[in-house]
């Protein structure tokens, strides 16, 4: 009976994405479960800002871009959760996709350190592609928040400035 129990019990949480931990549920990262989406700087130009909220819009031809002087390595987005979510990795679209032109002529990241709430992190290095990269981590981290630092750049060809379209997390 208590196996039944069991099964069950791993059938229903399979079925919503949940595990069990320490008592208490802990889903399974999505971005509804965004609550905000930062950065510690952005690109205004042309009456308009490459905003942060950009790099979560489902629009790849939209973009967030770092707005300091240089190629932008230390710039952060950070995604704040609101609440703890069990995160099993995400998919970038690293430089601006608009088109092939704009994104060898903009600055793309070739390295980003990715940081979790409890302050454990990891660099992921990034193909210079146009397209989605996904990132699957071997381990999934219950965080409530996730910052994406830029470490390292494929320098763009005419503009110094780092350019990320998308990020979704899962």
């Amino acid at each position: 009976m208590e196996s039944e129990k069991k099964e069950k019990q791993n059938a229903d949480q399979a079925s919503t994405g949940q595990e069990m931990t320490s008592n208490q549920m802990i889903s399974s990262a999505s971005m509804s479960a965004v609550a905000t989406v930062s950065a510690t700087s952005a690109l205004s130009e042309y009456n308009m800002t490459h905003s942060s909220d950009r790099i979560m819009d489902n629009d790849t031809s939209t973009a967030w871009v770092e707005g300091v002087s240089g190629q932008g390595e230390g710039e952060s987005v950070i995604f704040t959760f609101d609440g703890v979510y069990k995160v099993s990795g995400f998919v970038i679209y690293g430089g601006y996709q608009k088109n092939s032109d704009l994104y060898y002529k903009n600055s793309r990241p070739a390295s980003l350190k990715v940081m979790y709430s409890d302050g454990s992190s990891q660099i992921c290095n990034l193909s210079d592609t146009l397209g989605a990269q996904t990132f699957t981590l071997a381990n999934p981290v219950e965080t409530s928040s996730i910052t994406f630092t830029i470490q390292s750049v494929y320098a763009g060809n005419k503009y110094e400035d780092t350019v990320i379209s998308e990020i979704s997390i899962f």
